[in-house]
């Protein structure tokens, strides 16, 4: 159900193999979201939607290790995310970026903190309210971020500069 983390365990490794060679297919829930299935849709990635029994082969490492895993797959960002070519995309968006969040997420001090951010050139966008290509944009271009804790935050995988971030978090 988190989109981050089909944006950074998912999509590189089944970019990677795709580019090697293999067939890929995704297979996600029926009632997969809008917003996942428009991500397989940019990136090229075949998909089928069911709640059946699938019958494939499944991928395994020998690798065992977090660490291992996590060079490898940061590895394939660096060579497919930030290079992908996707519909809809914007080059046309700001370089400084404030990504708030709606409802219990909202700071308590937000209207103070985006009033330092827009003095300093950012521009506040609420990802809730874009799709998925605006918000693969937006992270593309950006050269600096400051964003509140959340998923959004795994679209600078998209990102092939060395993007600057600020990522507030709740205190809780």
């Amino acid at each position: 159900g988190n989109i981050a983390h089909v944006i950074s365990l998912v999509c590189p490794v089944a970019l990677y193999l795709k580019n090697k060679g293999f067939k890929v297919k995704i297979v996600v829930r029926k009632n997969a979201s809008r917003f996942s299935r428009e991500l397989y849709r940019l990136l090229d990635l075949p998909f089928i939607c069911t709640d059946k029994a699938v019958v494939g082969n499944i991928l395994t490492t020998e690798q065992t290790t977090i660490e291992h895993w996590d060079m490898w797959r940061v590895g394939c960002y660096g060579m497919y995310l930030d290079q992908v070519a996707f519909e809809g995309y914007q080059s046309d968006t700001p370089e400084k970026l404030f990504i708030s969040r709606k409802g219990s997420r909202t700071l308590t001090n937000e209207a103070e903190i985006e009033s330092q951010l827009i003095h300093r050139g950012f521009t506040k966008v609420y990802f809730e309210a874009l799709s998925v290509a605006q918000q693969w944009s937006l992270c593309r271009n950006a050269k600096a971020v400051v964003a509140i804790h959340g998923a959004a935050i795994a679209n600078l995988a998209f990102n092939p500069h060395q993007v600057k971030l600020v990522e507030l978090l709740h205190p809780g």
